[in-house]
């Protein structure tokens, strides 16, 4: 009786684990929103700072706005995705309640840094990187993807990098990243999902 009612379960928690792979995948497209957006934000930037371009508002205006549209571009699928969504569990909210911690710490970090002497804007890139890098480790430990946790680490190493050798140059690496270890996975993700799949969450990827 014992060793069936262990079976039960176990079968219950693989069938927990592999809807959630397939819900997670959904976090590719918050992943791509957020990348689009970081990139068009780093470009301006680094334009702005090289006086390249004479920017018509000062930066924390700029990344003000971006964040607002990323967070409403987020809520808004977020919002399709839980109408279209079957039912979620709770491995899936856990994830995506990662996410929206990491961008709530992200969006506060990036404005203090601009806007307050709190935190220094040539650490920023490197923080930011680091922040990102803890958000792989359990996407990549739910989805089954060992790549994906290991891009953790390359954001963590690359992250450490940029505070060593701060400059204007690391908006230009931390750009590079975005695309290679965050839009591409997002595609990636995207392409792995189920068809018909929608995500369930509000918030950043």
């Amino acid at each position: 009786m014992e060793t069936e009612t262990t079976r039960r379960d176990l079968a219950a928690i693989r069938a927990l684990m592999e809807e959630s792979r397939a819900h997670v995948s959904g976090t590719g497209r918050y992943w791509i929103l957020w990348g689009v957006v970081s990139i068009f934000g780093f470009v301006v930037t680094w334009l702005g700072a090289r006086g390249a371009v004479r920017l018509p508002l000062d930066l924390s205006w700029i990344w003000g706005g971006l964040l607002a549209l990323g967070w409403a571009g987020s809520a808004w699928m977020g919002w399709r995705g839980e109408r279209a969504a079957a039912v979620v569990n709770e491995v899936t909210r856990i994830v995506y309640a990662i996410w929206v911690g990491l961008g709530v710490v992200l969006t506060v970090g990036a404005l203090a840094g601009m806007i307050t002497p709190l935190i220094s804007v040539e650490a920023l890139p490197g923080l930011l990187a680091v922040t990102v890098g803890a958000g792989y480790l359990p996407t990549g430990s739910i989805r089954g993807l060992g790549w994906l946790r290991w891009l953790a680490g390359v954001w963590w190493a690359g992250g450490a990098w940029m505070l060593l050798r701060p400059g204007l140059h690391t908006l230009l690496v931390l750009g590079a990243m975005v695309v290679a270890l965050q839009i591409v996975p997002g595609i990636v993700l995207e392409r792995s999902g189920a068809p018909g799949r929608s995500s369930p969450a509000r918030g950043t990827p």
